[in-house]
């Protein structure tokens, strides 16, 4: 790890954590529904 970081690389790092943290979230939530979705089927058999 290099002490100095050009601001265009922190940026960019920024740029890739946000889209990281929104997938995973969008994953996280289409996980949640599917597994909510399965057990509503249960319940209702």
């Amino acid at each position: 790890m290099k002490a100095f970081i050009p601001k265009s690389n922190v940026r960019t790092a920024v740029k890739t954590e946000l889209r990281n943290l929104a997938v995973a979230r969008v994953l996280h939530c289409i996980v949640c529904r599917v597994i909510s979705h399965r057990e509503n089927i249960g319940a209702s058999e």
